[in-house]
């Protein structure tokens, strides 16, 4: 069962996101996963790369004050991601050197346009690959992590990795795993959408319900969680009874644009009936609006650093 029609309450507390998103006509020819790929790749580069990058896309039109907002502007007026590689001032050494620190083998003699095409093919596969190699390994990862190590955060970041790979899956309209397969038929999910002052809170009781909310967020409403994977984006603790809860957080972006950031906790129960398998028991997701100036750490999230120390 969900509590209120979760529909309104998405158009309701969405509603000023997308306006002021969409007083541009969306960029047609960039995918989600290239979007992506394009933060990750701007994040790496000098400041001033990117705002000369922001101003080139933009025409000079826009004068960004963050490195974010730069980087909003060039994916938001980029052509295509191809148009954006190939600019000047993203030089065949920026290209090349990104591809290295993926562990992408690709030769040393490469033209840049060559490199370019990689990158992006790089972008589009990651996406199809992360979730079919996270959904072989992880069941035995959180094993492994739990057995030797109640605070290791082994599990907690195989896992969010794993988990949020399947919500870029159903983001993106693409095939994967199920998301109510992931909870248990006694579950229950809890989202709160904090806009404007003001918050909206939907409950789903049950696998399939939790499953339909996840949908009816992030299809409907083109949204994407993107955690940060890093030891500051996820924490997690076991308790004496078996119970493992798992704390992430992250950017939220709304067609491609950075809207916001994300905190999610999971409580994780072992399934006796599946040899190293783990479902969840329950979550919360709360989704806030904001400026977002740097990348989202526990350590600044009060309610969510008590989840992991308490």
């Amino acid at each position: 069962m969900v509590r209120r029609g979760f529909n309104d309450q998405i158009e309701h507390s969405l509603s000023k996101i997308e306006h002021h998103l969409e007083n541009n006509k969306e960029n047609t020819k960039m995918n989600n996963n290239e979007k992506l790929g394009i933060k990750d790749l701007l994040s790496e580069l000098d400041q001033e790369i990117v705002f000369s990058l922001a101003a080139t896309a933009t025409k000079k039109a826009v004068v960004p004050t963050t490195v974010l907002e730069a980087i909003d502007a060039v994916i938001l007026h980029s052509d295509s991601a191809m148009w954006l590689l190939n600019r000047k001032k993203l030089t065949r050494a920026n290209l090349f050197q990104y591809l290295n620190g993926k562990r992408v083998e690709i030769s040393g003699q490469a033209e840049k346009h060559a490199i370019a095409e990689r990158i992006i093919k790089l972008w589009n596969d990651s996406a199809k690959t992360q979730i079919t190699s996270a959904n072989d390994c992880v069941t035995m990862e959180c094993h492994a992590a739990a057995e030797s190590s109640p605070q290791t955060e082994k599990m907690g970041i195989t896992f969010a990795q794993w988990f949020y790979g399947i919500l870029l899956n159903i983001s993106n309209r693409t095939p994967g795993p199920s998301i109510a397969d992931q909870f248990w038929t006694d579950s229950k999910l809890t989202i709160t959408l904090n806009h404007s002052g003001a918050a909206d809170r939907s409950e789903a009781f049950g696998s399939e319900e939790a499953e339909k909310l996840f949908k009816q967020l992030l299809v409907q409403h083109n949204l994407i969680l993107n955690p940060n994977l890093s030891d500051g984006g996820v924490g997690e603790k076991q308790n004496a009874h078996g119970l493992v809860v798992i704390a992430v957080c992250g950017v939220c972006y709304v067609n491609g644009n950075c809207s916001g950031i994300f905190e999610q906790a999971f409580g994780m129960v072992r399934d006796p009936a599946a040899e190293f398998r783990w479902r969840i028991k329950w979550s919360d997701l709360r989704v806030t609006q904001a400026v977002v100036n740097n990348v989202p750490c526990i350590s600044d999230l009060p309610e969510l650093l008590s989840i992991c120390n308490n």
